[in-house]
């Protein structure tokens, strides 16, 4: 897709929020993203394009024909052991997370972001989404709910080991890409390269 042009090219520099810039400024017609932030963004600020000219969909069949396997994150809230105060950062993140209180705050922020909570997943938000607040069909919220709940997730492996924070921050993969697509690597010699220099910071956490 790269080398046919169907990416733009500067996509090998984009930072974190350059899908968003990009989708939202035209300049791109589909894009991923890992939270609902740009169906969020258009739903606060142009209604008519959340509900009648966009779409969040699932990504395609792999080539056996079955559906892929969804990587998510979990996000997590730390309170610093030298904080001033921790007992209050605790008590303040147990008043956050009571259901009702937190169900009403990723409402709050159109589902970007989805509950790892069960209880708080059955609220009739996540089924149904923003149906009725300026369209008669969500084709965002219900689309992610699906995906959570019916298809086959694996949540990233920074949790496993300290070293893949450091894999995400060097960005090893879009650098193998980057390789064969842009220096005309082989495919083999990227993917040494990539292998090798995972070897090394996996290393250095044993």
């Amino acid at each position: 897709l790269f080398n046919s042009g169907y990416v733009p090219p500067d996509t090998l520099s984009w930072s974190d929020g350059d899908n968003n810039a990009n989708y939202l400024s035209k300049s791109v017609v589909m894009t991923p993203n890992p939270s609902l932030s740009i169906p969020a963004a258009m739903f606060f600020g142009n209604p008519d394009n959340y509900f009648n000219r966009s779409a969040t969909v699932e990504w395609p069949d792999n080539p056996g024909g079955g559906k892929p396997t969804y990587m998510v994150a979990v996000k997590t809230v730390i309170v610093p052991k030298e904080a001033k105060n921790p007992d209050l950062g605790k008590e303040f993140i147990r008043y956050v997370l009571e259901p009702g209180r937190f169900a009403e705050y990723i409402k709050g922020a159109n589902g970007r972001w989805f509950p790892a909570f069960t209880d708080v997943a059955k609220d009739p938000f996540f089924a149904k989404g923003q149906a009725g607040k300026g369209g008669p069909v969500d084709y965002h919220i219900p689309v992610a709910t699906k995906i959570y709940l019916e298809r086959n997730t694996k949540v990233f492996d920074h949790w496993k080991n300290p070293g893949m924070s450091q894999v995400y921050a060097e960005n090893i993969w879009g650098k193998a890409m980057s390789r064969t697509n842009v220096d005309k690597w082989a495919a083999d010699k990227a993917a040494d390269e990539a292998i090798g220099r995972l070897k090394t910071i996996f290393a250095q956490w044993k």
